[in-house]
Order: C-alpha cells, then sequence, then structure tokens
C-alpha cells in the first residue's frame, strides 16, 4: 500500500478509477470531474480531434454506467469540453472552450439546454474553462481569454464579473481552474502568472 503523509495527514492509496478508452468504460483526457449525491462520479473527456469528447458515468468500483454528448456544435455536443459542476437539482453544466458556451443535462444525460455568446462584452465567453457553484446556484466561470471570472444564473442570466489581464494582485492571465470554499471565497488557478489567487465572493 502506498502511504503519503502531508501537512501532518495521513493518506493511504486505495484504488483506480478508469483506463485509456476512445469510448466506452474509461477516459482519453479527462479533464475535471464531479460527484453526483448517489456518489456516482461524471468525468469530462476532452479527447482528440473528432473522438472521444464526452462525459462518462461511473462508480467508484470502476463501473461503467453510461456515456453522453460527442463531437460537434449541436445539441449536447462538444468540441474543447473542459469543466463540469452540478447544480443543487443534480443538473450537470459543462464548459466549451471552443464553443464558448455552456451546456446542460440531467444526471441521466438528457439534453436540457445550452447558453453563452462569444465575445468580450459582459455576460460574453472567450474560452471559458474552470466552472464552479456556491450554495445559492449561481455558477462561477473563468473566462480565460478575457482573463476574468463571471458570476451567472444556473438559467445563463450574467450576475457580475472581475478581473484584467495583468500580474498585479487581482490581475489574471489566461486563468484556468477554480473552486470555492464553504465560506465562499473564490480561488482562481491564474496559469500564465503560475500561481492560484483567491477573492471573495463579489470579487
Amino acid at each position: 500500500m502506498l502511504t503519503t503523509v502531508a501537512a501532518g495527514r495521513v493518506f493511504d492509496y486505495s484504488h483506480c478509477i478508469g483506463m485509456y478508452a476512445m469510448a466506452g468504460q474509461g477516459f482519453w483526457a479527462p479533464q475535471d470531474f464531479v460527484f453526483g449525491a448517489d456518489g456516482i462520479i461524471y468525468v469530462i473527456s476532452r479527447g482528440q480531434e473528432e473522438i472521444g469528447q464526452r462525459i462518462s458515468k461511473v462508480s467508484l468500483d470502476h463501473e461503467f454506467l453510461g456515456q453522453f454528448g460527442g463531437f460537434g456544435s449541436g445539441d449536447g455536443q462538444f468540441i474543447w469540453p473542459r469543466s463540469i459542476d452540478m447544480d443543487s437539482d443534480e443538473n450537470l453544466y459543462a464548459s466549451d472552450e471552443n464553443l464558448h458556451r455552456i451546456t446542460i443535462f440531467d444526471k441521466e444525460g438528457t439534453f436540457l439546454n445550452k447558453w453563452g455568446t462569444p465575445g468580450s462584452g459582459k455576460g460574453e465567453l472567450n474560452g471559458p474553462s474552470g466552472l464552479a457553484f456556491d450554495g445559492e446556484d449561481n455558477l462561477f466561470v473563468v473566462d480565460s481569454n478575457n482573463h476574468r471570472v463571471q458570476v451567472f444564473t444556473k438559467d445563463g442570466k450574467f450576475q457580475t464579473a472581475w478581473g484584467k489581464q495583468g500580474s498585479g494582485d487581482g490581475e489574471l492571465d489566461m486563468p484556468w481552474g477554480i473552486c470555492l470554499d464553504r465560506d465562499g471565497n473564490v480561488y482562481v488557478a491564474d496559469w500564465r502568472n503560475d500561481r492560484v489567487q483567491k477573492f471573495s465572493a463579489d470579487g
């Protein structure tokens, strides 16, 4: 058994979930994942070229439960899928850096909706990547190529935005990942600045 000690805590290796696969059981260039309330894991794979773009459903015991998505620009399809998160109703939200949009599915994989307009204005997206919901179902979207974070309702209504390109405090350069802590603070992986920045919920 592999054991790692970090920050005074002991972590024992348990097992691996997944393997390389273009389709079906396994993943291809997995980008992100989210746990459902029932313990099911939803993994979003980027694939390569026109193959492998999908969301896979698996259990912690590596039982393959299905997949949905696929390559393309139609409803429920992806070109550069990047991040995934789940709202309080257990609907899944997936970002697509190429299509500049957010696509919504129910937990069974049925397409529900999509929203997002390419651009740099308020509420517009240019390469959306990391996603994270807060406790009130507001969706924080890392708008990578616009060097900012935007906040939307789960229906896609723009709420607020912050950030601009730069290397100073609070400035961002191609941010990519995001998460929130239990107090609502926002942590952003500031990719080209090689750092993680912490913000309040309102930026």
